[in-house]
Parts: structure tokens; C-alpha cells; sequence
């Protein structure tokens, strides 16, 4: 989790959340329920060239704060050049 963040690239990185080597989300697979691949919060996020395999979320850009109505929000996020396999 990357919270508040400002100016950050995040390249050639691997999320596997897997529990075995298939690439399928059957049953044996849900076992990694509920896990995000990348959650980030802030300004000037750039996300590329990575891969993510889970059972939830790949990418989850959230408001920098949790407060609710007035959340102050994430801005300008680039997400290019991934394989993303998730069930979020």
C-alpha cells in the first residue's frame, strides 16, 4: 500500500497472489481472496510495465484521506502496459 504519495513511478514489478502455479482463478485459487495487487493514494502515480495476478483488486486508487464526503482525492494516475488478472 503506497498512501499519500507524490511523484512515485512504479515499474517492472510482479504481484502474484496465487496458491499455486495455474493460471485460472478456480476454487484452490480463491485461498488468496481479498488481495489487492497495487493501492495507492496521492498525486503524479505512474504505473507501468508490471504484472499483477490475484483474487481481488489489480489496481486500487483510493481518496489520500478516508474521511468520507470531503475525501481529498487521488490525481493524476497512469496505469499502461500491465497484464492484469484479478477479480476485483
Amino acid at each position: 500500500h503506497a498512501d499519500d504519495v507524490a511523484r512515485v513511478e512504479i515499474r517492472y514489478c510482479s504481484v502474484d497472489n496465487r496458491v499455486n502455479d495455474h493460471d485460472n482463478h478456480s476454487p484452490i485459487n480463491l485461498e488468496a481472496l481479498n488481495t489487492d495487487g497495487f493501492d495507492v493514494s496521492g498525486r503524479d502515480i505512474y504505473i507501468h510495465d508490471s504484472s499483477v495476478w490475484n483474487q481481488d483488486d489489480c489496481f486500487t486508487i483510493v481518496p489520500t484521506t478516508g474521511s468520507g464526503i470531503n475525501s481529498q482525492c487521488t490525481e493524476n494516475v497512469l496505469v499502461e502496459d500491465v497484464y492484469a488478472s484479478g477479480l476485483g
